[in-house]
């Protein structure tokens, strides 16, 4: 005799799946998010990063100038620096 009331135990289980993606889909949404915050937090510290670098290779290469001129308080600054491993390439 074939039974015709619905099988709950199937329909529980895709409904129990239904639940778990929509689950898994709104956590992924709000990771997302997170990850695109962050990302705009990162690229505004890399520009004044960048907007840094700048600033102290042009002053890197002021001072390896006035080394070069003759002056003598850039000379100590660029043996200080380079007590401490940093190394001026920049030449005007």
């Amino acid at each position: 005799m074939a039974d015709a009331s619905p099988d709950w135990a199937v329909i529980c289980t895709a409904g129990a799946v239904a639940l778990v993606l929509a689950s898994n889909l709104i956590d992924t949404a709000r990771f997302h998010g997170s990850l695109v915050e962050a990302r705009k937090q990162q690229v505004a510290s890399l520009s004044t990063t960048h907007r840094a670098e700048i600033q102290l290779d042009a002053l890197a290469k002021g001072t390896q100038a006035l080394a070069d001129q003759g002056n003598p308080n850039a000379r100590a600054i660029l043996a200080v620096l380079s007590q401490n491993g940093v190394q001026i390439r920049a030449r005007n």
